[in-house]
């Protein structure tokens, strides 16, 4: 007796010159701004192996990934030249390796402030890094309050050597919210913006 396979119901086709043309539209959109491609959980499914290149062609020059071994992977498809941040920060006793690759994480909390403060302090040099504000959407991110009071010390990741540079790469905001917390998250941006550009 002959065995039949089930028909396919639905067949998935990645166009890579149609995600080359999104970012560079999505790109012209945004100038002077930067724009970047997150490319995480093997980029959303359509294979960070294919897609990151393509979107290296188009002229994507900053990727977010979730963890540190996503970005030792996808580095070795874009290079050094290209910004690699990581979404969800540092595991602790990472900080050297995440240094060593150039890779810079997404702060989300006190605590991996703290180790990339004093990585940099070992390292004798300014390193990159970008802060990101828990807004209330559930997600990972300094709550509004530390925000306030690491603001003012940002420029400590650039103690030990200023010469012009600007660790800080970028703060993330999510959805605003009303009321109080709206008003620290406001300050915090705020405050975070001035810091980043008197680094």
């Amino acid at each position: 007796m002959e065995s039949k396979s089930p028909p396919h119901s639905s067949r998935l086709i990645i166009d890579n010159d149609a995600i080359a043309a999104n970012f560079r539209d999505l790109a012209r959109r945004v100038a002077p701004a930067t724009c970047g491609a997150v490319i995480k959980a093997d980029g959303y499914g359509l294979g960070a192996a294919n897609v990151a290149p393509a979107l290296l062609h188009a002229g994507c020059r900053s990727f977010f990934v979730a963890r540190l071994s996503e970005a030792e992977q996808l580095q070795g498809r874009v290079g050094r030249d290209c910004a690699i941040l990581i979404l969800n920060g540092l595991d602790p006793g990472s900080e050297a390796a995440c240094c060593d690759a150039g890779f810079v994480p997404v702060l989300n909390s006190p605590a991996q402030l703290a180790a990339w403060r004093a990585c940099a302090r070992s390292a004798a040099r300014p390193l990159p890094a970008a802060l990101q504000v828990d807004t209330g959407m559930s997600r990972l991110g300094l709550t509004p309050e530390a925000a306030v009071t690491a603001a003012p010390r940002i420029s400590a990741f650039g103690e030990v050597a200023r010469s012009g540079s600007r660790p800080i790469r970028s703060t993330r905001r999510g959805v605003s919210c009303a009321g109080k917390k709206q008003d620290l998250i406001d300050q915090a941006w705020k405050l975070l913006h001035r810091e980043k550009a008197g680094i």
